[in-house]
Order: structure tokens, then sequence, then C-alpha cells
């Protein structure tokens, strides 16, 4: 089963909140119990979505890019991309839209999308290292087919590394208080990394650093293992 986690809503849509985040009637972000709020919440300069057959994949097709102001919401449970202005012409039509048929006018609109920490499956930074790189936050998620990665790009100055680091710890301990079985091997790793997070920064900043999480489900599934409110 092929899953894209975003998709283009009418503000104020919160059907299936699962699968896919919604909004408020005021076109903000509608926070579920496992967010404990709404964290932090930061502004990315651009962004990619992009569909790779294997994780090792070089080519990707890319679903969704996007140059604007991009709202980035870091919860206890997910990370939310939410966008309210777009050109809908950058925007492939395999995302799941609430009116297809009206593909040239956005008003009213919203694109949004999540990765929720069951899900995630890579995390890893980018450092700006000269005039031609810049900060970048990978995430990426696996449905049945492929794996999908989003990429952020913040401001000059932002710690791509820092946040990097508090998503992996986010998604620890969110991960050690879910009710699966996990192995011994699981277990230590979220215990550790609840507490560390620490991705290996890699030698040369023009590569991305990153960590493989183990034990992540498949989108859209895991629900039934979710925390206790």
């Amino acid at each position: 089963m092929s899953f894209s986690s975003y998709r283009i809503s009418l503000v104020g849509n919160r059907d299936n909140p699962y699968h896919f985040a919604g909004t408020n009637q005021n076109g903000q972000l509608a926070e579920e119990t496992w967010d404990h709020g709404l964290g932090r919440v930061l502004s990315s300069t651009s962004m990619a979505f992009s569909k790779y057959k294997t994780a090792q994949d070089k080519d990707s097709d890319i679903i969704v890019s996007l140059g604007g102001e991009i709202s980035v919401y870091f919860t206890d449970s997910r990370i939310v991309m939410l966008c309210r202005k777009f050109d809908q012409g950058s925007i492939k039509w395999e995302i799941v839209s609430t009116n297809k048929d009206d593909k040239k006018k956005p008003k009213g609109k919203v694109l949004i999308g999540q990765v929720r920490y069951e899900w995630l499956h890579l995390v890893g930074f980018r450092r700006k290292a000269s005039m031609l790189t810049f900060e970048g936050l990978s995430l990426t998620y696996q449905d049945g087919e492929s794996f999908y990665n989003t990429y952020l790009v913040f401001p000059k100055g932002t710690d791509t590394e820092f946040l990097a680091n508090a998503v992996v710890k986010s998604a620890c301990k969110y991960r050690l208080a879910m009710k699966d079985a996990k192995s011994e091997d699981d277990l230590e790793f979220f215990r550790k990394y609840s507490e560390t997070g620490r991705i290996e920064p890699k030698a040369d900043t023009r590569e991305l650093s990153s960590i493989i999480l183990p034990h992540c489900y498949r989108a859209p599934f895991g629900e039934e293992f979710r925390p206790d409110e």
C-alpha cells in the first residue's frame, strides 16, 4: 500500500486524524491529546517531499517542492508541516486533495503533512558550510512499498543539529511509552537515545549526518499501540 502523509485540505478539516494532520477553523494545527501542546514551532524557508524505492536510492520522485514560509511543529508525538500559501503547480496530484477538480484555487486550503514518531525511520541534518549549502533537517518514513523523505531548509543560524537530536530524543521517549512488544536491543537503543539523542556528525558538513531508528511502523499503522494519554 502506498501512503503519502501530506494532503491539500480545506481549513477546518479534521477527518481521519491519525493518518492526516488537521487544522482548526483559523487554519492553525488542530492539537491532539498525544501532542501535549503544540511544542516548538519554527519556520522553514523551503521543503521537498520525495519518494524513494529504497533507503539507499539516490534517485527520487519529488512529490512536493515548496518555497516560502512553512510552519513546522515539533510535538511530543509527531512533526507537522503546515503551509498556508502555496502554488499548486509545484505539487503532484498523488497528494490527497479535498477537491481534486479545483486544482488552481488554493484559497481556503492548506498543505499539511505529518511524520508520526512511530513511523519515523531516519532522522538527519546538514549544517550550512558555504554559500551553496543550507541548514537542513531530513525525516524519512516507510510505507509498504517505498520510503518517503521530507527535507526542510531553515534560515541561516538555525541549529539543525540540535533540532535533529531533539527529534531523536522525543521519538525515543514516545516509543518507549508505546504499548507494543520490543526486543531488549530496541529497548536499550530507545533508553540511550531518549537521554542523549545525539546523532554523530559527519566530518564533511556537506554530507547528511543521520541515524536510523529501530522498530518503526510502516505508515499509516501503529495507532493501536500509542501510549496512554
